[in-house]
């Protein structure tokens, strides 16, 4: 960087450097102050033709046609915005001169001076060092030399009083330039950091940004990690990520996704052991924050070592599924209800499977299925009326249906109210229950076959012990089973 100029060494550097600038900053901040430049300016010479004063506003005029002629300078060439900025800014002096004395109070003087100098220190800290040196000299002099030509003396108080001022407005400008171009750098090597982590963290790792107040974790890119991987990842960005979180544990009721939505903030070495594939791994998974300007986590996975292979589980078969069917048509048989059921619900879970993407209103299919069920009586179900979704519609059925039947059955006394929330966010519909057990219904939900085979397709993250969850709004493309 040039300690005179501050510009930096490297042109490519320094053009980056600009385009941000004006991107980012001078653009924005010009435009509204040329508009309130304009408004200005004509409300001043309607003001003055309504009190016909003596003075003609040919120096207003004159700044709404630099202003039309700023415009139209920036859209041909947006590299020009900083001499225009300082040209502007310069041009401020003749307002010193537009100042009509027998139509104003002294305290009119210092408040229309306080204004300028207001309106010049913006200029000053939107231009570079160098245009906003020339700007604070060429100001300085000027003002003097007004002052002294209106005045008729030489004051040489006021003289060293100005340069004094200029000292100081030089040292904060330069000051400020510099804090600003080495902000840059460091956004610039933080987009490195990101760019280059692939190739040089060899472990597997995961990088990701956490949102507390939606409780989501949003995967940003992974490497290295072929051995965890488990499912698809083309219905869901992240879902074998959030899965692996949520099946690896810190202590024996703490999930890994649990820890980091509760304490992100510290840097940690988590020794944690993991089944995957049917066999035992170990591993330490270092966890920290690289972002600077925003938070950017990482947890890499070291040390990894695999233990003895373990007898594999018994798995869920279609007889399985069958078999639950009928305990659920039994169920509801025994309680009288309408044919119709029997039907909706063997075919819902034949089709657990089927990844037709539909619309639908969450809010009617909970009540549609509430009154099914004759739920309505000890079940509430709160939000807005329209809140639609594009889901996969049998699905989001079946889990609808699984959920009000563990309501119904923990719910003894029917006279308690039991309320469920739906909650319109960003890319989420939050769902939260408000229950009378909220244990019962959590264990009786995490050991429903149904649900657990298809809430990871339709939620962001499982269900915490708030009984919130998030589903997800629009999913795009359809989850092809293998």
């Amino acid at each position: 960087m040039n300690p005179y100029t501050l510009h930096f060494l490297d042109k490519q550097l320094e053009e980056q450097y600009q385009e941000a600038r004006i991107r980012q900053v001078l653009r924005r901040i010009f435009q509204i102050v040329v508009l309130g430049t304009f408004l200005l300016h004509g409300m001043k010479i309607i003001y003055d033709l309504a009190l016909d004063k003596p003075n003609k506003p040919y120096i207003n005029i004159g700044f709404i046609v630099w202003t039309i002629i700023a415009q139209i300078t920036i859209k041909i060439n947006k590299k020009l915005i900083k001499l225009v900025i300082t040209i502007s800014n310069i041009s401020t002096l003749v307002l010193q001169m537009n100042f009509d004395t027998s139509y104003s109070l002294p305290q009119d003087y210092y408040q229309f001076g306080c204004n300028i100098t207001q309106l010049q220190s913006v200029l000053y800290f939107l231009s570079d060092f160098l245009y906003a040196f020339v700007s604070v000299i060429f100001h300085t002099v000027a003002r003097m030399v007004i002052t002294s030509y209106y005045t008729q003396r030489v004051d040489v108080q006021d003289y060293c009083f100005s340069i004094l001022c200029v000292a100081f407005v030089v040292s904060i400008l330069y000051k400020n330039d510099i804090n600003s171009r080495k902000h840059f750098l460091l956004r610039l090597k933080e987009e490195q950091i990101d760019d280059k982590l692939i190739k040089l963290v060899k472990s597997p790792f995961f990088q990701f940004d956490i949102k507390c107040d939606l409780q989501q974790i949003n995967l940003q890119q992974v490497k290295h990690i072929e051995q965890f991987e488990f499912g698809r990842e083309d219905f869901c960005d992240g879902c074998n990520f959030r899965n692996l979180l949520r099946d690896i544990f810190i202590d024996k009721n703490t999930t890994l996704e649990q820890q980091l939505l509760q304490n992100h903030e510290q840097e940690q070495i988590y020794k944690v052991k993991y089944i995957h594939n049917h066999q035992k791994m170990s591993m330490d998974i270092y966890f920290c924050n690289l972002g600077i300007e925003c938070s950017k986590y990482i947890l890499i996975l070291e040390n990894i070592k695999t233990n003895q292979t373990i007898r594999k589980p018994q798995t869920h078969s279609v007889e399985d599924a069958w078999s639950q069917i009928k305990a659920q048509i039994k169920r509801i048989s025994k309680q009288h209800f309408n044919l119709r059921i029997f039907y909706f619900g063997v075919l819902s879970t034949i089709k657990i499977n089927d990844t037709l993407i539909n619309y639908l209103n969450l809010k009617r299919q909970f009540k549609k299925f509430s009154q099914l069920l004759k739920c309505q009586g000890f079940l509430d179900i709160k939000g807005e009326n329209k809140i639609i979704v594009q889901t996969y519609g049998n699905q989001l059925n079946i889990w609808i249906i699984q959920v009000l039947l563990i309501i119904q059955q923990i719910t003894i006394n029917r006279k308690q109210k039991s309320f469920i929330f739906l909650e319109m966010q960003d890319d989420v519909i939050l769902i939260k229950f408000i229950l009378k057990d909220p244990s019962s219904f959590i264990l009786n939900y995490y050991r429903n076959f149904f649900i657990k085979q298809i809430s990871s397709q339709l939620f962001s993250y499982n269900l915490n012990s708030k009984l919130e969850l998030n589903l997800i709004k629009n999913i795009q493309q359809a989850f092809d089973i293998i």
